[in-house]
């Protein structure tokens, strides 16, 4: 039985992407969410199981990321309390007035996941993906709508 003294929050570093099997084109591209904002790492009996954070563009707006390792079934409920809480308390601690998140339009899980946690669907964005894909940009006003 899973129990919530089994997981940890960790403060996120690119160790934790490489144990969720992400790959990166180069050492900045690695870096950039290790150093570009808070980011949280979830280990279930000490294992990566998931990262996320937020990369801080300017003052009041963020970018949403994450990375979900191959047991995310196993731990939906987990995932999305943690994810929500951080994101959460990110937005509050850096005064965000606008969250946003870019998500592969085919990938329809991910894109039910950030309306789960309080996206809603700004545009379509025609090949802008790493291989061509179109891209969803979603958007979280934490203070309210615009």
């Amino acid at each position: 039985m899973v129990s919530k003294a089994d997981y940890a929050i960790v403060p996120y570093t690119s160790q934790h992407s490489r144990a969720l099997g992400q790959v990166f084109g180069s050492p900045k591209e690695r870096d950039v969410y290790e150093t570009s904002g808070p980011g949280f790492t979830l280990l279930y009996q000490g294992k990566v199981i998931a990262s996320a954070g937020v990369i801080l563009l300017w003052s009041g707006v963020g970018d949403g990321w994450a990375c979900l390792g191959p047991d995310v079934r196993r731990h939906l409920r987990a995932i999305q309390f943690y994810t929500h809480r951080g994101l959460s308390m990110v937005c509050r601690e850096h005064k965000l007035r606008r969250l946003q998140a870019l998500v592969v339009k085919d990938f329809e899980a991910a894109c039910r996941w950030a309306k789960s946690l309080g996206f809603r669907v700004e545009s379509e964005m025609p090949l802008a993906g790493p291989n061509g894909e179109t891209l969803i940009r979603f958007v979280h006003f934490p203070q309210g709508e615009a």
